[in-house]
């Protein structure tokens, strides 16, 4: 038959007990189903199932005892009870020392000390065992059946034993008491080395991280102490501090807006200022604005000269002459507050809509070194109110700059130029914070965090003639002329910009000046073109349905500035 894994009592879940098997009697005739019950002294107790599909009831009165099983059953890897060759007794016989029970359908099983017996049906029988075991305390429980059909006829036996059997008791490796270590006998000198080398390793390192972050912040420009001039949070429009300002002349931009000092352009609400830019044909005919109407702001009119083109403009059809088709605003503080050094931050929503021009900047008190470029200018945010698809910068930019230079011609703004884009939350869907810090020694803008800059200027290094590389020579008509440098009276590198500034807020529209480069976006006008204020409103249908009609979109919005003063 083989070799039989259940000769070996420690792998045979019955050595050390023998069975007798109850056959019945006349009065309790054999069944298809019957039990098996032990002889040995493990009293291990077997019932008779009453019926042939009596399984069900069975496994209710005798449950499992442990939670530790095998089982197996004919054509499987598992060994099935006819592979098991007898230990005391031949198939079909009795057993004198165990005794055996042969059924009414020539099953003859029996069970000893060596191991267990049986002869199977010609046909039909399958075989399941299942065998469980409690390791803890050393006590066992198996269950065979064996099922077959024969002539319509069901067998079932059922073995159920608990008792101590010889396995050997399960022996732990781990190592007990004082263990042997050879290794710490003779160290190596090499793991020595290594450990010191990984400790000073990361000792220098954090030495380094520490000497950079100290190099870091002493070589950052330190603003130092400041001193509130102005704080306001728009809860109404304080006009002792803001000074509306009301002009048609451009302010030197060829702009296509009238700065008013109406409502319907500058208004708070909510603790924010709004400048909004609105159409002149709100309030004057198509007529009057091309032809024969004359705008006298005389009386309202903050330029210098009243009674020049920046208060008093005649419409002529005939010259070309039409009357600013936008109205907006500008704002500033020339007449309240200005700073010498010191930080300016607000929170701002720029405009929306074709050919806006949205702006904070500063301007000097004073033109100290001449007229504009060369007393300087310092814009702090500029921006577009043309869709991100504007190819020159529209909504998804926000830039920066200074402007100086020995005239017109020579503005070095470029070199002191910068912005920063925003691929997705654009400068008009939220309010973002904007600042500038400006001392002797630098000059700032920023966006949001003074880490996060647009223009950052170290005026320790150079003055701004050396910066600007201006030519030695300029032509004036046909003389040339020895360019001199306009700062030279003052001690200080950051001259221009060593002067006392004002703060001007403004939404311009359209322009001459280059701001919206001419063949970009579908411009309707050309700057150099004697036409051009005349061309964009006639494009009035074009580009006004890009302007909401929500006045707060529209326009721009401001709240939570602060100026502080070096000091």
């Amino acid at each position: 038959m083989g070799d039989n894994p259940f000769r070996d009592s420690r792998l045979n879940p019955f050595a050390g007990t023998s069975y007798s098997f109850d056959s019945g009697t006349s009065a309790h005739p054999p069944q298809n189903d019957f039990s098996v019950r032990s002889t040995n002294n493990n009293q291990s107790s077997f019932q008779r199932a009453d019926s042939p599909n009596d399984d069900a009831a069975y496994n209710d009165q005798h449950p499992p005892q442990r939670d530790d099983s095998f089982s197996y059953a004919p054509n499987s890897n598992a060994i099935p009870l006819s592979s098991i060759p007898p230990s005391s007794a031949a198939y079909g016989g009795p057993n004198s020392a165990d005794g055996s029970y042969t059924s009414p359908n020539r099953l003859t099983t029996s069970a000893s000390a060596g191991g267990l017996n049986q002869r199977r049906p010609s046909a039909g029988l399958s075989d399941v065992g299942s065998y469980m075991s409690n390791g803890n305390a050393g006590r066992r429980a198996a269950s065979i059946r064996s099922a077959g059909t024969m002539g319509g006829a069901r067998s079932f036996i059922s073995m159920r034993s608990t008792g101590t059997t010889n396995r050997k008791a399960f022996v732990s490796t781990r190592l007990k008491g004082e263990i042997y270590k050879p290794w710490l006998e003779n160290p190596d000198p090499a793991q020595k080395w290594a450990r010191w080398i990984i400790i000073g390793s990361v000792i220098l390192g954090f030495g380094i991280v520490g000497l950079l972050c100290w190099d870091g912040y002493r070589t950052t420009p330190h603003i130092g102490k400041l001193c509130l001039v102005m704080e306001d949070n728009f809860e109404t429009l304080d006009t002792t501090k803001w000074q509306r300002e009301v002009n048609i002349g451009g302010f030197g931009n060829g702009e296509f807006d009238w700065t008013t000092d109406d409502d319907a352009n500058t208004f708070v609400e909510d603790n924010t200022l709004y400048i909004v830019p609105t159409l002149t044909s709100d309030i004057l005919t198509d007529a009057q604005i091309n032809n024969g109407y004359t705008l006298n702001l005389t009386d309202t009119c903050t330029a210098s000269n009243t009674t020049g083109p920046n208060c008093i403009r005649t419409s002529n059809s005939t010259t070309g002459t039409m009357l600013p088709p936008v109205r907006s605003a500008r704002l500033t503080t020339k007449l309240s507050h200005n700073i010498r050094y010191g930080k300016v931050e607000f929170q701002a929503k720029m405009p929306t809509g074709d050919w806006l021009w949205p702006a904070i900047w500063m301007l000097p008190t004073e033109n100290y070194y001449g007229a504009w470029p060369i007393s300087g200018e310092i814009d702090i945010i500029e921006g577009r109110g043309n869709a991100a698809s504007y190819a020159f910068q529209g909504l998804n930019y926000i830039t920066s700059a200074l402007h100086w230079g020995p005239s017109k011609g020579l503005d070095r703004y470029y070199w002191t130029w910068g912005w920063i884009e925003q691929r997705r939350r654009y400068y008009n869907s939220g309010y973002r914070t904007y600042g500038l810090e400006w001392t002797d020694k630098y000059l700032w803008t920023y966006v949001d965090s003074r880490i996060n800059q647009m223009v950052a200027l170290d005026f320790t290094k150079e003055n701004f003639f050396k910066r600007g590389k201006f030519p030695s020579v300029v032509a004036n008509g046909t003389d040339q002329i020895t360019l001199v440098n306009p700062w030279i009276k003052s001690y200080n590198n950051s001259a221009p910009f060593d002067r006392s500034f004002y703060l001007i807020m403004d939404v311009a529209v359209g322009g001459t000046n280059g701001w919206f480069p001419d063949g970009v976006g579908d411009k309707p006008w050309v700057d150099s073109a004697s036409s051009a204020v005349n061309d964009f409103y006639n494009a009035t249908a074009k580009w006004y349905p890009t302007w909401p009609t929500d006045p707060k979109e529209r326009g721009m919005a401001i709240k939570n500035l602060k100026m502080w003063q070096s000091c």
